[in-house]
């Protein structure tokens, strides 16, 4: 009875059916039944552009397009897929760059395309790469690009600008494009970096216990040290066995 209640708060609005509280299954259901009924008029006309979202409503955005990813991924069944963070990071770029350009629910349309294989056949992945080029082929479509000319050419109000049509979207997915690519870039600095800090604590770590082994071989008597060489170049203990030969000959050398 409780889900039958939130079901009917729900106002048929992608995002408010993905950031409901009902149960997973429940949930999965209802989405099915608004992409079975998704069309391009009605992603377009929803006019939920994402750049509208703002505040807490960019969050519930957010995670609208990454359950949408999850969803899509788990509909196409493959083995190389997007990680969390790669979701939550693609859908904070589409919200970024596509906010004049696409509504949810035209996402929600890709992704439907996609699985009907209208852009293709999908070869077991699904990386940003692939989605970008889905939602090129969408934005440049006739479909869509018709849609708007004939209704702004009946309606005094249009929706959106004129201007998208033509080579705007294809610049637009450059720009996107530049912008994946600055991420990825700062994600390899920050790699790198990461990468970086731990060499030089892992070569203090190393001097430290270089330091260490050569305070106790230095304390122990000669009989032993001999001893711990050989069993130090059997065991192929290069490092240890050369600090072990080095102490022994300056051994050797104060007797002389």
């Amino acid at each position: 009875m409780e889900n039958n209640n939130q079901i009917a708060k729900i106002k048929s609005g992608l995002i408010d059916i993905v950031n409901s509280n009902l149960p997973a299954q429940t949930k999965a259901l209802e989405y099915i039944k608004f992409q079975k009924n998704l069309t391009l008029e009605s992603a377009i006309l929803s006019n939920n552009f994402l750049a509208k979202f703002t505040g807490e409503m960019e969050n519930k955005a957010t995670e609208s397009i990454k359950e949408l990813l999850s969803n899509l991924q788990d509909s196409l069944n493959v083995d190389k897929k997007l990680s969390l963070t790669q979701e939550y990071e693609t859908a904070t770029l589409l919200i970024e760059k596509y906010g004049n350009l696409l509504t949810l629910e035209e996402v929600a349309l890709v992704f439907k395309k996609a699985k009907m294989s209208e852009y293709g056949k999908i070869f077991n992945r699904i990386d940003v790469q692939i989605i970008l080029e889905w939602i090129e082929k969408y934005l440049q479509s006739e479909d869509k690009q018709g849609f708007y000319e004939r209704h702004n050419k009946r309606n005094e109000q249009p929706i959106g600008n004129l201007n998208w049509i033509g080579k705007a979207p294809a610049q637009h997915l450059n720009e996107l494009k530049q912008s994946l690519n600055n991420m990825l870039a700062e994600d390899r600095k920050k790699n790198w970096e990461r990468s970086a800090v731990h060499n030089e604590q892992r070569q203090l770590i190393i001097k430290e216990a270089e330091v260490r082994f050569k305070e106790r071989i230095a304390r122990t008597n000669t009989e032993a040290l001999e001893k711990e060489f050989e069993l130090s170049k059997a065991m192929k203990n290069t490092l240890e066995a050369s600090f072990i030969e080095e102490e022994l000959k300056k051994r050797n050398n104060a007797k002389n």
